[in-house]
């Protein structure tokens, strides 16, 4: 059992007093999920671990084979259709057991023998790396700590469930202090696992699978040189008011030795690096993402073979314009008319 079995349960802390005893049912439909996913052309899918079903007791219980059993079969069955898995260790949840030894993320000691919420994480750690990780190769320990430390010791809304006022209503806790000790102990318990999989079960030399040798070059060439507002601030009118700069020789001179600096590195890490490694290289590029003003540019772009001849011919008779959908590496889909969308291109 975990915190939120016990938080969920307490009448008033949930909408409508639901709970997650099934909630989407993951556990029992993983296999019509992981179909769905292959079905959508997805090759990667992040999931967490549940601390109380592979620990239910942590270290003060056996290990619960059938929760490894579980994600094998969720992990077994991802790669067989293609799919990489990206496992986030901790996620908001933990064995009940330990919040009513010591209070979880609460513990406060400097030298903790038999209590301690950082040995019990680097434990489960263990654990987890042991059973998946000659399939797993994308780990994150934790996901968004700060809420866990905000929702459940500043405002209580997540277990425990601990606050004070004036930021929330709970029937024990301390939001001028607590939420600096969770945190606290969360970075700590993030810092030991890292630690562990570095010098035990990842090999030295082979960390890093994806290069990118600069970051949005040609952002840099713009506000760099041609419009001066970032360093080292070049530029001229009437794109800027710098203090010296040429904005129509200068982007074009700047731009052309940043393209050729990553042709070099490339060429570098091809020859002596990638053969033994085992990586990929490219560069990182932004673009403005355009989303169609009306479902007329949408049947133009994305309908039939004769819309798409009739899109063709119009943009012979007069200039048309392009859409660009993308989708930045780390947010949803921007509803916005045009927002920023970042991309890596690798090469292989």
């Amino acid at each position: 059992m975990n915190n939120w079995d016990i938080f969920s349960h307490i009448p008033g802390n949930i909408n409508n007093n639901d709970n997650g005893d099934v909630a989407v049912d993951h556990y029992h439909r993983y296999l019509e999920d992981i179909e769905t996913l292959q079905s959508l052309g997805v090759n990667a899918y992040r999931f967490s671990i549940s601390w109380a079903r592979i620990l239910p007791r942590g270290r003060f219980g056996e290990i619960n084979p059938r929760g490894i059993t579980f994600y094998n079969k969720i992990i077994d069955n991802l790669l067989s259709r293609g799919i990489e898995p990206f496992v986030t260790i901790h996620h908001n949840e933990m064995p009940q057991e330990l919040e009513d030894w010591y209070g979880g993320w609460l513990i406060m000691c400097l030298n903790c023998v038999t209590f301690s919420c950082r040995k019990d994480f680097a434990y489960f750690s263990e654990i987890c790396f042991k059973s998946f990780g000659d399939r797993v190769k994308y780990w994150a320990t934790m996901n968004e700590p700060n809420l866990s430390r905000d929702l459940g010791y500043l405002m209580g809304k997540y277990p425990p469930g601990r606050c004070s006022k004036p930021f929330g209503n709970c029937s024990a806790g301390d939001s001028d202090i607590e939420p600096i000790v969770a945190m606290h102990n969360m970075l700590l318990s993030h810092a030991m696992a890292v630690d562990l999989y570095r010098n035990h079960f990842q090999s030295f030399g082979d960390r890093v699978k994806y290069w990118a040798t600069m970051n949005e070059p040609n952002l840099s060439r713009d506000l760099g040189y041609l419009m001066g507002k970032y360093p080292p601030g070049r530029c001229s009118k009437p794109f800027g008011n710098c203090s010296a700069g040429d904005s129509d020789i200068e982007p074009i001179v700047a731009m052309h030795n940043m393209l050729l600096s990553h042709a070099m590195a490339v060429d570098l890490y091809r020859n002596h690096f990638q053969q033994k490694q085992g990586g990929s290289i490219g560069i990182v590029v932004n673009a403005l993402m355009y989303e169609p003003l009306t479902n007329e540019g949408i049947r133009l772009l994305c309908g039939s073979e004769n819309y798409r001849m009739e899109a063709r011919n119009q943009a012979l008779e007069k200039p048309r314009s392009v859409y660009l959908i993308s989708m930045s590496s780390n947010s949803y889909a921007s509803k916005a008319p045009t927002s920023k969308a970042s991309a890596v291109l690798y090469v292989d």
